[in-house]
């Protein structure tokens, strides 16, 4: 943004957004971490505003296009989407993840996790059914789905790098459930890494790598029961995609989709009886 708008242009983006012009909000979180004083002008806070927990819709809207900045009638739900996305781009600068910015997360975090439950329920948690037919509609409704979960997870990746917004992300009820199923559905959907803040990575297997580091066993079984828990499946799916990421051609140059599969696995054969289960299903041979 620095580059590409005069210093009156970034003004003008800036109130646009702050009154809450779709436009210009979308605007500004695509490009927000480039500006020099991005954190002493308080540019987060704005997406903090537009994501209040009682803007949050009772029914769920199903033909609106999240990304649509010049016409949709859903304003609050598409200023939610783009503030979560200016969020997730927030991972670029790591003094967020310290206080003071980590007490405002939390702050911020209800309404954060109301909109993203929201979206998840309305755009994500779509059956295959859904994805059957390879019409112009069902594409782009498999396209919104992956680029509304990445979304979601890269939002939460930018919050949990603070201590004090982990834990509030941890002890809400329900958010390790969405997490799970965010990594679930990490490659059920046609389009995904498509947003800024995942840029080629598997951005719920990073947000469950962030959420497990340090997490008792406790931690691992609220995962696996909110991953829906049956272990057969969540070890197939977990060695699947590690013996996919091992075979990547990208692998040697970009391990990074590996090293957080590898991780995951680690943490879940702490736990004896799931161990079990990752050993039933290969997991000597593949991670040897």
């Amino acid at each position: 943004m620095d580059l590409l708008y005069t210093a009156k242009e970034r003004k003008e983006i800036i109130n646009g957004a702050r009154k809450g012009s779709v436009k210009q909000l979308a605007t500004l979180a695509k490009l927000w971490p480039t500006l020099p004083n991005a954190l002493s002008d308080g540019i987060h806070s704005i997406f903090f505003h537009h994501l209040n927990s009682s803007d949050v819709p009772t029914e769920p809207e199903k033909d609106i296009d999240l990304e649509d900045v010049d016409g949709s009638t859903a304003l609050d739900t598409v200023r939610a989407f783009w503030s979560l996305w200016g969020i997730g781009l927030s991972g670029r600068l790591p003094s967020l993840s310290t206080d003071p910015y980590g007490h405002e997360f939390v702050r911020a975090w209800p309404g954060i996790f109301k909109w993203s439950a929201f979206l998840f329920t309305s755009r994500v948690q779509i059956s295959s059914a859904d994805f059957g037919t390879k019409t112009a509609s069902s594409k782009r409704l498999a396209s919104m789905c992956g680029i509304t979960r990445d979304v979601i997870a890269g939002c939460w990746c930018a919050l949990v790098l603070s201590p004090s917004a982990k834990k509030a992300v941890l002890t809400t009820r329900g958010a390790v459930d969405i997490a799970a199923r965010l990594w679930i559905f990490e490659d059920d959907s046609e389009v995904i890494r498509t947003t800024p803040c995942c840029e080629g990575i598997p951005i719920g297997s990073l947000l469950m790598d962030h959420l497990s580091n340090g997490g008792d066993e406790a931690t691992m079984n609220r995962i696996i029961s909110a991953a829906g828990g049956d272990l057969d499946r969540i070890a197939k799916i977990s060695l699947g995609r590690l013996k996919k990421a091992l075979n990547s051609p990208e692998f040697v140059e970009d391990p990074l989709d590996a090293t957080l599969t590898f991780n995951l696995v680690v943490r879940f054969c702490r736990t004896p009886s799931i161990c079990e289960t990752f050993l039933k299903n290969g997991a000597i041979p593949i991670c040897t």
